[in-house]
C-alpha cells in the first residue's frame, strides 16, 4: 500500500527498548516467513496505508497494536502485561511530566 516514514515508529521503539518491552514489526515478520517458505505473500492493507498512499506520503503515522489471542473472534483477549506495556508506551509519548 504505502511506506510508513513516521518518526513516531523510532520513538516507540526507543521507549520499548528502554522499558524492556518486547516488540516486533509485522512487515519484518511476514518478510521473514516469505523468505523461509520461499513464497510471496501480501504485507496487508491498512486504512493508514491507504491514507498515506492517497496523500502521496504527506500524511504519516504508525500502528501500535497489543498482541492478542483469538484475533477477530468474540473471545479475543490480551494479557494484563501487554495492556500495561501499551499504557506505559502511550504515557511516555503523550503525557507531559511535571518537573
Amino acid at each position: 500500500n504505502a511506506y510508513f516514514r513516521s518518526p513516531l515508529k523510532a520513538k516507540i521503539k526507543k521507549i520499548a527498548i528502554k522499558k524492556r518491552i518486547k516488540y516486533h514489526y509485522k512487515d519484518a515478520y511476514i518478510k521473514n516467513m516469505m523468505k523461509q517458505q520461499n513464497k510471496k505473500m501480501s504485507l496487508g492493507v491498512t486504512e493508514l496505508g491507504r491514507i498515506i498512499f492517497a496523500s502521496k506520503g504527506e500524511i504519516q503515522g504508525t500502528s501500535l497494536q497489543i498482541p492478542t489471542i483469538g484475533y477477530h473472534t468474540s473471545q479475543e483477549t490480551a494479557t494484563k502485561k501487554s495492556v500495561q506495556a501499551m499504557i506505559d508506551i502511550l504515557q511516555e509519548i503523550y503525557l507531559i511530566k511535571k518537573v
